[in-house]
């Protein structure tokens, strides 16, 4: 609710919680060192939400975050976790390794808004959907829209080529062209016709053995 009423224009960002406490943290969540940790749409949690997929590239990089940040060492966690569009750090549970680590750190800034678990604003934190510039492009349904302009807009997403118009990869997120103004996901994308055709195979080469079964 928070994350929601907080936002700017761009709409929320994500909202990462952490705990010690496996049961604290809702739904699927990820291991990382003396904690478990996920993040969520900063609109809420869906039902599509529930489950986590496999990690790819992001999610990858997200952990390598987590387990940085978790030594204590570093002194902008905030920086580090703005390209996942991470705007909140929210800490339930008793506390532990990640409380100490955040305790002395310079850009998360804590918010104090419930004595049940521990908030930390992230100003650093890039949009969703980033510009690059003053242009602000907000959520259109499951895709974005903003003012269109000859740049790219950097979506803060696992890589995927059903991702339009124009999608790139930079680093393990996603950008699109920004000539059209708005972002929009094709489902039926070159891993979508991957997946089918593999699934087409291994149906093909099961029917074929069952006939050749059949006919000796």
């Amino acid at each position: 609710g928070f994350a929601s009423a907080l936002a700017d224009e761009s709409g929320p960002g994500r909202v990462m919680v952490v705990s010690t406490d496996r049961p604290s943290v809702p739904a699927e969540a990820r291991p990382g060192p003396g904690l478990w940790y996920r993040t969520i749409d900063g609109f809420g949690l869906t039902m599509d939400q529930l489950v986590l997929p496999e990690p790819e590239a992001g999610d990858r990089a997200l952990d390598d975050v987590v387990s940085r940040i978790a030594t204590g060492a570093e002194l902008r966690p905030g920086e580090l976790l703005a390209p996942f569009s991470v705007e909140w750090v929210v800490i339930e549970g008793p506390p532990g390794q990640f409380d100490d680590a955040l305790s002395s750190q310079l850009d998360l800034v804590p918010t104090p808004l419930s004595g049940d678990f521990r908030v930390f604003e992230n100003p650093a934190a890039a949009p969703m959907a980033d510009t690059g510039s003053f242009l602000v492009w907000q959520r259109d349904g499951a895709g974005f829209s903003g003012p269109p302009s000859t740049d790219r807009v950097r979506l803060s997403l696992n890589f995927d080529s059903g991702w339009t118009p124009e999608p790139e990869a930079e680093d393990w997120a996603v950008s699109v062209s920004a000539e059209d103004g708005s972002a929009s996901y094709r489902q039926f994308s070159v891993q979508f016709w991957s997946a089918l055709a593999a699934t087409v195979l291994v149906v093909a080469a099961l029917a074929y053995l069952l006939i050749v079964r059949l006919n000796r």
